[in-house]
């Protein structure tokens, strides 16, 4: 009898944890905005770098947003955007700290408060990302390429809600 009711008292917690587990979702954060569109400057490549290189990236970040259900447009004259309206930034850096580079890539997401962007427009998401391995190159752009998927990990999905407040 006794070892009936162990086996029933097991059965029993066994059944809670997993309708627990079961129950509990992870909750994703989601923005919301008017129309979803982001303001994404070109980069250009600096001494260490090649344009081809910064180019696949560049693509792999526009595909990174467009699986966030944000519309990428370029700045207005290269420089200006509306007001309201959001801006990704990113930044890519090389540390020379051995023979290897490390890949460092910034990325940050902004709506902007008035037609230029600037530091004190408040910030959706902002993270800087260090890869230092896998070490198949010197230069280490596949370093680069696994940092940016890094970064994006928790940036928001964004939800069309419209300009009067429907959804979309």
């Amino acid at each position: 009898m006794n070892r009936q009711r162990k086996l029933i008292a097991l059965f029993s917690f066994i059944m809670m944890t997993f309708s627990i587990i079961s129950d509990t979702r992870a909750q994703e954060f989601i923005f919301e905005h008017a129309d979803c569109k982001i303001r994404m400057q070109e980069k250009v490549a600096t001494q260490d770098q090649k344009q081809a290189d910064i180019d696949t990236l560049q693509e792999q970040i526009k595909e990174e947003l467009g699986k966030r259900n944000y519309q990428i447009n370029p700045f207005i004259d290269n420089k200006r955007v509306l007001t309201g309206e959001l801006y990704f930034d990113w930044s890519l850096n090389f540390t020379k700290e051995s023979v290897y580079h490390s890949c460092v890539i910034n990325v940050s997401l902004k709506q902007a408060k008035g037609q230029m962007p600037r530091k004190s427009d408040s910030k959706l998401y902002s993270k800087a990302v260090k890869r230092r391995v896998p070490r198949i190159t010197f230069k280490g752009m596949e370093r680069c390429k696994l940092a940016v998927k890094e970064s994006f990990i928790h940036i928001p999905t964004c939800k069309k809600i419209g300009f009067y407040g429907e959804k979309k």
